[in-house]
């Protein structure tokens, strides 16, 4: 099926995790997404995502602004990343699957959200680049796996 979806919003009545699914396949543009809970699951490229709450899956295709204030993304597929922002409540996991992919910007994230990268698959030239704004390590969860070697740079 194609389709284009210039806006979709995903939500939930009472159970932040149950009560909606929604699958958008390959055929599908979408412009600009906002969840508040359910679960959401594409096969296409994103311009902008924001996810407040609930569980966002993404198997393939570009997003160019990913906005997580809450809830959580898990990455799925190879596509690029251009803007990642994880916000207080928001985690971002990229270890339920295998193979690299590209997150172009800097990694911008705040006190209370989560990166999960174990398998190394977040390719951003060298090292991803993980900017921390309004906190410090000790206010955030970024798991790298285990022998890693770290840069830091005060700003």
């Amino acid at each position: 099926e194609v389709s284009t979806l210039p806006v979709l919003n995903v939500g939930y009545l009472e159970n932040n995790d149950g009560d909606s699914t929604v699958v958008c396949g390959s055929g599908t543009t979408l412009t600009t997404i906002t969840q508040t809970g359910g679960s959401l699951t594409t096969y296409s490229a994103v311009t902008t995502l924001t996810v407040h709450g609930g569980t966002y899956y993404a198997y393939s295709g570009t997003h160019t602004t990913i906005n997580i204030e809450g809830g959580k993304v898990v990455w799925l597929g190879a596509g690029t990343i251009t803007t990642l922002n994880i916000n207080t409540d928001g985690e971002f996991d990229a270890d339920q699957s295998d193979g690299a992919f590209t997150i172009t910007n800097t990694i911008v994230m705040r006190a209370g959200s989560i990166l999960k990268n174990r398998k190394r698959r977040i390719n951003s030239g060298a090292t991803p680049v993980i900017q921390l704004s309004g906190c410090g390590l000790k206010d955030v969860t970024i798991d790298l796996g285990d022998n890693i070697t770290a840069t830091i740079a005060y700003n």
